[in-house]
């Protein structure tokens, strides 16, 4: 099987993350890459982000430093602990058909102010360097989007 050859930084933003009976989880309010508020200011109660970090079982991490910048302000940093899990990756790169293991967080940020539009970004630093993650676009509406029938008038 082919081996992906490279690290990967993904992320879902929603609203709420919620564990669950049993160790699940519930996202609440997931963005599709754009956050619309309806002006600037905008106080936001919370805002999740569930990272995932991707790596070759052939390239364990030496150093894993979870952020997340509002444009290029750090608004939280999570240090990943590698040697408390070094092992354990081993052991689970041995017997991954996959070629790869993932690595997963949660980022909550509350409460969340955001002065004018901006962008959420997530990265990934590591020993090798640092990996540009997902994003998510915060805007205000489009004149268009205030100008649009709800689907309630439509139907109408």
């Amino acid at each position: 099987m082919e081996q992906l050859n490279q690290r990967v930084v993904l992320a879902l933003f929603c609203d709420d993350i919620r564990q669950e009976i049993g160790n699940k989880f519930s996202f609440v309010g997931c963005y599709q890459g754009v956050m619309v508020v309806q002006q600037f200011p905008a106080q936001l109660p919370k805002l999740c982000a569930h990272v995932i970090v991707l790596t070759p079982t052939s390239m364990p991490f030496e150093q894993l430093v979870l952020r997340a910048k509002l444009n290029e302000d750090i608004v939280a940093e999570l240090e990943m602990p590698t040697s408390n899990w070094l092992d354990n990756f081993n052991e689970k790169a041995a017997s991954t058909e996959l070629g790869r293991l993932s690595i997963q967080a949660m980022i909550v940020l509350s409460p969340v102010i955001v002065t004018e539009p901006c962008k959420l970004r997530i990265e990934a630093e590591t020993e090798a360097g640092i990996i540009q993650g997902s994003y998510l676009t915060i805007r205000a509406p489009l004149p268009e989007e205030l100008q649009a029938p709800s689907i309630v008038d439509k139907a109408k």
